[in-house]
């Protein structure tokens, strides 16, 4: 299966791409690490995936501590 065929699947299944859905799961997982250890953002990730993360959440990795301290 060509990659171009395999990505017009996954698209026509999920609604997104597939890098898409890649860096959504990395930024959940990010969460859920979050939510179990206290850390930042940049403790765990260089800036491309702190400028994703951002992009997705809606937050900086300064803030996100804070967010999920108050979640719990």
């Amino acid at each position: 299966m060509s990659s171009y065929h395999l990505s017009h699947l996954f698209s026509e299944a999920t609604s997104t791409s597939i890098s898409l859905y890649v860096s959504a799961r990395r930024v959940q997982q990010a969460c859920f690490l979050f939510n179990k250890e206290t850390i930042l953002i940049s403790g765990i990730a260089e800036d491309y995936f702190c400028k994703l993360f951002k992009e997705l959440m809606g937050i900086s990795g300064i803030n996100t501590v804070s967010v999920f301290k108050n979640f719990k």
